[in-house]
């Protein structure tokens, strides 16, 4: 396999394991939760890397080096930037879910003293006012570093493909220019 085939197929795995990630956040959502966004995002990123990862491949087939490169580059931007995308809601997600034990026991002290909650709004505004989520988030925070690991070891790993991959095309330009 050449090195361009294999920055496609690793263009291909990562977009994979974008749905699978948001397909086990999905899956791990309690109840409460609005998971749906757990597979919106990812399979928008996962995508928008299969878009890339097509260019490439449609360059290499037409013996396109322009495309092929076009591809390959924006294949190995997106992984970072994906990861600067994950980032600000993990770490949010990360703060807000570290008060959820304590808001969690305050709420069901609450409802134990005789607190009524008319409304879902009503158990929500008890929580945010603790700068808590109103459920457990931690497989959310948990998917969200995952993404985060993923697109920087698919982003670094791209990289590393792509400079093998122009060093290969600069041996193979300079063998043919040799008499």
């Amino acid at each position: 396999m050449t090195t361009n085939r294999l920055i496609v197929t690793v263009m291909v795995v990562f977009a994979v394991l974008l749905v699978a990630g948001g397909a086990a956040a999905f899956f791990a959502a309690p109840p409460e939760a609005n998971p749906k966004t757990a597979l919106i995002i990812p399979g928008t990123c996962a995508a928008v890397m299969l878009l890339a990862a097509a260019i490439t491949a449609a360059g290499i087939r037409r013996g396109s080096s322009r495309m092929a490169m076009i591809g390959g580059h924006v294949g190995m931007v997106l992984p970072f930037l994906f990861a600067l995308l994950f980032l600000p809601p993990a770490m949010a997600r990360t703060k807000a879910n570290r008060n959820y034990p304590e808001a969690k026991v305050a709420y069901d002290r609450a409802v134990a003293d005789g607190a009524k909650f008319a409304t879902e709004d009503d158990r929500e505004t008890f929580f945010r006012e603790r700068k808590s989520p109103d459920h457990d988030q931690t497989y959310l925070v948990v998917t969200l570093w995952s993404l985060i690991g993923l697109s920087a070891v698919a982003g670094v790993t791209l990289v590393a493909l792509g400079l093998r991959s122009r060093r290969e095309a600069l041996r193979a330009r300079a063998s043919e220019s040799r008499p």
